[in-house]
């Protein structure tokens, strides 16, 4: 089927692959939660197409490796916010400047190098502890028993939360998340809001604390700002609600993968225990070849042309960073796990303006727990013919939410 001139590319009118679900706006039944091959054939078919959306404008995907990064380095063109409004929450990827870049500079100022590797100890203590336990016990459910504790504890003692209160606070980012989800015409719920200010109001009061005690963690340094008359009390526990849900999601996924990895290429444990460059350099791979987050959605603020397919003002684009950084025209290979691969252009992190500020942070809890695995682990296998569960595709983070595993210990 070829397209006539003027034509919209429209999912659900295309030649799809006998076998293969199109692409939708609301993935209704889990079909579309790893949809690789869907982004390779509309890499090589379809780069641009648009989908129906019942709630809102058409949502339109762009998938080739030029023209999604085109689009996160253009933010005057594809903005974060919808035109002629203001996000109701200080959620930073929701905003564009001048505010964006207002309420940024503060996870600049607690994000550096040296305040990173400050809390590498403590990252470390808490995955030896988790990993000694999963190990001991065989295997489990490495999501729910290893990397969702990891990540809360360390991005909750990095913002400057309780770790007595991670139990709760996991249950309120659930809800964040979907006050995301909703201001982009995902799947949401009715208590998300309300559940959501719950969360704030517990963050804001902590906040208090942490400037009281002069705190050097992320979240003391966003409540210096608000106490010194830079935002808003608001602005600085939606800030530091914002940081908690974000810094932990997409890394308790980004580690699930990486464990993937390792039963499904033997050699790679090997590899991490006897290389010291090999846990970064494989962190660095599954972002690319698996990262959590598979598109950035945008709004159009004026009509573009991209790949040759014409784009309205007004309408939604998701840039598909999870089908760009399999390109085969910028990196060899591209299904092929490959650690030794130059993964310097990879957008797993985003790009431009809005790339993520927490992305050394992630890549540190990450290569840390590699290393600690590699030491302890001789081989991991899927427990069970269902051991693999992903999130359904219409959420903003895809990954395994459940993965279930048998654990061969070294010693």
């Amino acid at each position: 089927m070829t397209l006539v001139e003027n034509e919209i590319p429209y999912s659900e009118t295309l030649p799809w692959p006998e076998g293969m679900a199109p692409m939708a706006v609301i993935d209704e039944d889990g079909a579309l939660s790893e949809p690789h091959a869907q982004y390779a054939w509309l890499r090589h078919n379809y780069p641009v197409i648009a989908m129906h959306n019942e709630v809102g404008p058409d949502v339109w995907m762009v998938t080739r490796y030029d023209s999604v990064r085109a689009g996160l380095r253009a933010p005057k063109v594809y903005a974060n916010q919808p035109a002629d409004t203001q996000p109701t929450y200080a959620f930073v990827s929701q905003w564009d400047a001048p505010n964006h870049t207002r309420l940024r500079q503060f996870y600049a100022r607690a994000f550096n190098p040296k305040s990173i590797a400050l809390v590498e100890d403590a990252v470390r203590e808490r995955a030896i502890t988790l990993i000694d336990r999963f190990v001991a016990a065989g295997g489990g459910d490495l999501i729910e028993e290893l990397a969702v504790p990891l990540t809360l504890i360390t991005i909750g003692s990095v913002a400057g939360l309780p770790t007595e209160d991670i139990p709760t606070l996991k249950e309120y980012s659930e809800h964040m998340l979907l006050l995301q989800a909703r201001a982009r015409a995902l799947p949401s719920s009715e208590d998300a809001e309300e559940r959501s200010l719950e969360f704030l109001a517990y963050v804001a009061e902590r906040l208090d604390v942490l400037y009281a005690e002069g705190s050097e963690s992320v979240g003391g340094v966003i409540a210096k700002a608000w106490k010194d008359g830079e935002m808003t009390k608001e602005e600085a526990a939606q800030m530091t609600g914002f940081l908690f849900v974000g810094g932990h999601d997409t890394t308790t996924m980004l580690l699930g993968h990486l464990v993937r990895f390792m039963i499904e290429e033997p050699d790679l444990l090997e590899r991490l225990r006897t290389d010291p460059e090999a846990p970064a350099l494989a962190v660095e791979e599954a972002v690319r070849m698996r990262g959590a987050v598979h598109r950035a959605t945008r709004y159009l603020k004026e009509e573009v042309v991209v790949d040759g397919v014409p784009i309205p003002q007004g309408e939604l684009v998701r840039l598909v960073v999870a089908a760009a950084n399999r390109d085969e025209s910028v990196f060899d290979q591209p299904n092929e796990f490959d650690i030794d691969r130059d993964n310097s252009k990879h957008l797993g992190f985003g790009a431009g303006v809005h790339s993520c500020p927490g992305a050394p942070l992630a890549r540190l809890q990450l290569r840390v727990a590699l290393e600690e695995i590699s030491r302890r682990v001789e081989k991991f296998e899927f427990d069970g013919a269902d051991a693999l569960e992903i999130q359904p595709g219409h959420s903003i983070s895809l990954g395994p939410k459940r993965l279930m595993v048998r654990v061969t210990s070294l010693t």
